[in-house]
Parts: structure tokens; sequence; C-alpha cells
């Protein structure tokens, strides 16, 4: 049997797993050996099926870890992250399924971070964790990368990659359009046979596309002269010399058993490692799940699929022996976001001019970082007394943004759309949206800021897709919903449908700077595909925004129009100040705008539960 049968990866896993086993009884280190071998020599066939291949390279990890080792296992590690990225995101299928096999692969991806940082390779971590999370998203930004790149900008080669990308990225959406997919694919089973051979054509040719695309890319790497890196990631090194002086991103990759920080900052000039032994995965979970029956009990998230009344807590109390989200907040702040403080050198300050762009794993992604503190007591202390909070679903998403040298004028910064929709077909009547956008109008007058506002029956999705593509900033106050089965289908609610995220993924937002998504749970993505974050502030993100504002659970009606008008008032003044120019907004200043927003609020409250669940909410992602 050659080296070209795809059958031989699954017996040569099977022989290794022979040679494994007899080694359990017998103890001899040449069955050790030779289950190793067998396993590498499975995991190395490209000819192999992926997911034979991912499973063989896991085995050789295990055993090589045995005999010599965390050290022995990277190489097999290697193959793995390399193996599931092929596995999970090939282009040959459409997003939907992609992210369906993503699911299943994402505990692989931070155990294999873990290990490598047991082998104190802070290095090899970083890079499991940037190869293997946020691998849709990644490939749907470098389809847009190549069709907008201006280099070599009269090249056949460049010019042929645009044509292909294009091509692929409409294959992509014909597959959308064929089915909505649902769970384990039943609906293939019970769709007409037209349609099932409709939909096998479609991914034929996007199989198709997508090679031709990959041979290009590889051509170019090879014969255009200094793009032997396009659209392949930059060093580590070169990230921490692009973050500024006053900013750190810090990833925290949360296993089972183990959590750990990992330290980019240009202070350390190598990535520094902080072991967060006070955590786990299984703490994270369980405050996951505490906030979970918290928010649930109150009414602040979403039953399934069933859409929250308003925008507002709803007129619920907590059972006397529910969870508080003080103690939440204090159990980061003690166990993940103090030692990252204290790591990074971090003193009180009344400005808090420091940036902290966090990038969580696993269920932390899904807990209030950002807001991590003690609020009662004699030893209050909380993050905000020391930087200001960002999201990034990867350091290179942010990296990308760091680097981008658009140039903020009023030729390119083309104001500000508000969409604005309170009462949607079907859906329950928000009474403090109109407020909301009459505050920021108030805000923008006297400015020379562009501005355009669609309300209630003028906020179609036609108008707002193409207000989206000719402004560079976008408020909508609307009914948002994630859609945990299929995330491009999360959406807006608009006066005559739905503003879904696929749909804003296919527009053209080649000014696009910043967006604020006041509407239900805009960054709250499925536990399930955590490592690829698919939420709809990270849409917006992947859609061309540099920066995004949204909301963990739902707001409250009574504070969102002040939060809106604070954040605007602080955002129009950093920016005319920075600029020294009154007609721009520059999404730079996006979170600072926030935290101001949010301290002016919390001066309005106490610290008791309920204020704290008006204001922890507010999150900024990006830039």
């Amino acid at each position: 049997m050659g080296p070209g049968n795809t059958m031989l990866t699954r017996l040569l896993y099977l022989l290794g797993e022979a040679y494994a086993q007899r080694y359990s009884i017998s103890q001899d280190s040449e069955d050790l050996d030779r289950a190793i071998s067998h396993f590498q020599s499975s995991a190395n066939l490209s000819v192999g099926p992926q997911g034979s291949r991912l499973e063989a390279a896991m085995a050789w990890a295990h055993y090589a870890s045995k005999k010599q080792g965390p050290a022995a296992a990277l190489d097999a590690l290697d193959v793995a992250i390399d193996v599931i990225t092929l596995y999970g995101a090939s282009q040959d299928q459409g997003v939907t399924r992609r992210h369906q096999r993503l699911s299943t692969t994402s505990f692989i991806v931070l155990n294999a971070a873990a290990r490598a940082l047991r082998a104190e390779r802070v290095d090899k971590a970083l890079q499991y964790l940037e190869k293997g999370r946020g691998v849709v998203w990644r490939q749907l930004h470098d389809l847009r990368m190549s069709v907008h790149y201006p280099a070599a900008e009269n090249h056949p080669l460049i010019d042929r990659l645009r044509t292909v990308s294009r091509d692929l990225d409409a294959a992509e959406r014909r597959i959308r359009g064929t089915f909505n997919y649902g769970e384990k694919f039943k609906w293939l089973e019970e769709t007409p046979v037209t349609q099932r051979m409709l939909f096998r054509e479609n991914e034929a040719k996007y199989a198709k596309i997508a090679k031709e695309r990959e041979d290009l890319l590889r051509t170019i790497r090879e014969t255009i002269p200094d793009f032997g890196r396009f659209l392949l990631p930059t060093s580590i090194n070169d990230w921490i010399k692009l973050l500024p002086e006053h900013g750190a991103v810090v990833v925290v990759n949360v296993t089972q058993s183990q959590c750990d920080a990992i330290i980019l900052s240009g202070r350390f000039g190598e990535p520094k490692h902080v072991p967060l032994d006070k955590f786990s995965g299984e703490k994270a979970k369980g405050l996951r799940e505490t906030l979970r029956t918290l928010l649930v009990d109150l009414g602040m998230l979403q039953r399934s699929q069933v859409i929250p009344d308003t925008r507002a807590i709803r007129p619920a109390k907590p059972k006397s022996s529910s969870p508080t989200l003080s103690s939440i907040l204090q159990e980061l702040w003690v166990a993940v976001v103090n030692p990252v403080v204290d790591a990074l050198g971090l003193h009180q300050s009344q400005t808090a001019d420091h940036r902290i762009w966090w990038c969580p794993t696993g269920p932390l992604a899904s807990l209030p970082l950002h807001a991590a503190g003690i609020y009662r007591g004699s030893s209050r202390d909380n993050l905000s007394r020391y930087a200001v909070s960002s999201y990034t679903p990867t350091v290179a998403s942010l990296i990308e943004r760091l680097v981008e040298k658009r140039k903020l004028s009023s030729e390119a910064n083309s104001g500000i759309c508000m969409v604005s929709v309170s009462t949607a077909p079907g859906l329950p009547h928000i009474p403090g949206i109109q407020l909301e956008v009459d505050n920021i109008n108030a805000q923008l007058e006297g400015t020379s800021i562009s501005s355009l506002r669609l309300q209630e029956g003028e906020a179609t999705v036609q108008a707002t897709t193409s207000a989206m593509e000719n402004h560079s900033c976008i408020h909508l106050a609307c009914h948002g919903a994630q859609d945990t089965t299929e995330p491009l289908k999360s959406r807006f609610y608009l006066q005559d449908g739905q503003l879904d995220l696929s749909t804003i993924l296919d527009s053209n937002l080649k000014n696009a700077d910043l967006a604020f998504l006041s509407a239900c749970e805009t960054s709250v993505g499925d536990a399930r595909l955590s490592e690829e974050v698919v939420h709809l502030a990270a849409g917006m993100l992947a859609a061309g925004y540099r920066g995004v504002v949204g909301t963990m659970w739902s707001i409250q009606d009574t504070h969102a129009p002040r939060v809106a008008e604070e954040y605007y008032k602080e955002l129009i003044r950093r920016s005319g100040q920075i600029n020294g120019n009154s007609a721009v907004l520059d999404g730079r200043q996006a979170a600072f705008a926030l935290q101001h927003a949010v301290h002016q609020l919390q001066e309005t409250l106490d610290d008791s539960d309920s204020a704290l669940l008006c204001w922890v909410p507010y999150v900024h992602f990006g830039l």
C-alpha cells in the first residue's frame, strides 16, 4: 500500500494503537517507541483524512509526552494545530459547516497551548492559540484583503487573485443560500433530490475555486519579490513592536485544570507567561453558569430563541439563594485580573490611560473581565482604576488594525448614521430608543460631523445597508438576536425585516470605522464556539469596522440614552482634541469614551448588584 493511499493513515493509526495497548501490559519501551513511530507516520500523511490525522497527532503527543515530558509533544502538536486549521476550516466547505466542525476541536487548541506552556514555550503556546482560534473570521478577512490589497496594483497574478477571491466569496454566498443548516445536517435527508443536487454542485464549484486560490497564493509568494509573507501572519516580535507604548494584549488560556495569561507588551520585549494558579476551566465554567443563572432569573438573557420584551430589566427579583454579580467580579479580580495588573506593574490613576486588550478563551470568553473588581467592603479595588479595557477575538485581528494606515480626514471619515427602530414588526416596543438617538443628535449639533438618521419606517434593510456603506460610523438602536445554530444569521430587527451578519459581511464597507450596537447581547457568542468568537460584535469587526461597542446582556432603557449621550460627548471631545478636526469621529478614542460614559453612569448608582447589572454589560472590541 503506497503513501498516496488514503486508507494508510487509518491503518498506521490502528497499528500504533495496538502497540500502545501492548505497552500498557508489557511496559516494554520498544512497544512504546513503535506506537509513537506509527502515530507519527499516520499524522504526517498529508493525503489522509484530516480527522484520522488529528486523532493520530493527539495520540503521538500523548505518548511522546509520556515518554520524554511535555517538550517531546510539541512536534505532534504542531501537526495537530495545522490539521485543525484544515479540518475545521477547509475552504472547500461553507462557513456554517466549518463552524460546526470547529466546535468539536476547540478543546484541543487550548490544551495544546497549555502543554506548550508547561514546556516553557510561551511563543509556541501563543502560536497555537492564534492558528487554532478565529479560523473562519481569518479566512473571510483574507478573502477581502486579497480583493482590496493595494500593493502590486497591476501585477497579473494579483489581478487574478482578486477575481478568484470575488468568485470564492460569491460561491460562499451561494452555498449559504442553498440551505439553512440544521443540527447534524438533518435537512439533507429531508429535502428534495434536486435541491440536494444543487447544494452538492455548489460545494464542488466552491472546492474548485478554493484550490485555484490556494495555488495562486503559493505562486505569488514564490515569484513576486517581497511577497513571501503575503497574507501570512507576522511574527510575535513584530506584534510587540506595533503595540502602543501604554498598551498590552493579554491572552488568557484556560483548560480544565490550568489557567495562564500570556502578556504582550513593549515593556517586556517578549511574551510574558503569568500562571494563574488560583483559577481553572472548572472554576470558569462554574462562574459562567452562575452568571447565566443570575441573568436568566432576572429576565436579562434570552431563553433559547425567546426575545426579551425590551432592553430593560424585567420586573423579577432574584431568589434569596441566587449568586451575586459582585461575587463573580471579585473572583475574577482576585484569581485572574489582579495578577495581570501586578505583572504589568500598573498603578491606580485618575486618568487610567493604559490600555489592556483582553483575549479570553473557553468559558472566560463569556465573563466580564473588564469589570473585575471588589466593589464592597474596605478593600475596594477594580480594573478601571488602572487601565481602559477592550476585547479582541485574536491578537492578529488587533494587530491588523494597529498597522492600518488609514487616513483620518473629513473625506475618509464620512460621518455617522443613526438607525433606530423602537417597534419592529412582531416584536415588543422599546420605549427609550428615540430619546437615545435624540441625545446623540444633540451632541452632534454645533460640530461639522455629517450625520444621517434613519428612524422607524425609514430604517429598512436596504436603506441601512446603503448607509453603512456610505458612513464610517453606525449606531444601531434596535432589537438584536444571536443565532447559535447559524452564527451568520445573527441579526438586527429593522422595519421591513432582518439585517443579518451575512448581509453585512457581503457589503462594501470601505470606510468602516466604528459601530455602536445598542441592542441585546451583541457580544455574547455560542459557548460551543467560544474559540471562533461568533457574535454580532466580532462579526462587525470581520466586516471591516475597527472598533465596536456592544453589550453582554440586555441593557436598561432607563440608562441607555444617558450612556449613549455621554459616550458621544466624550468621543467628539477626544476626536477633536487628538486630530484638531471637529468634522471627524475617531474610532481610536472609542474605548476611552465608553469608560468615561460608564463612569458617569456609575456616579449616579450605588454598588448593589442591581446597579452593577446596569453598567457591566457595556464592552468595547477592537482598536
